[in-house]
């Protein structure tokens, strides 16, 4: 996977964000707040090529079953890839 977007992610008072950078910022005004799973998949994305592989990432990292990762990671890519942020 590849990033098209790039985010600053920081982690601040218990909250994490996705600030944009670069180019990005022309194209995005804002910030998101993201879970832990979140910024780590976005963290690792550029090492994976499918969502099997992250999911795999995944459950090595946290207590989460294969088949949850899967499907986490599955919706995070489709919306990812909805928004432009990867291909």
């Amino acid at each position: 996977m590849t990033k098209k977007e790039t985010f600053i992610v920081r982690r601040a008072m218990n909250q994490i964000m996705f600030i944009p950078s670069g180019d990005t910022v022309t194209k995005f005004n804002g910030m998101i707040l993201a879970t832990e799973t979140g910024a780590f998949i976005w963290e690792h994305i550029e090492e994976v090529n499918s969502p099997e592989e992250m999911a795999k990432l995944l459950i090595e990292e946290f207590d989460v079953s294969y088949e949850e990762a899967l499907a986490d990671v599955t919706a995070l890519f489709d919306q990812f890839q909805k928004a432009g942020w990867i291909e």
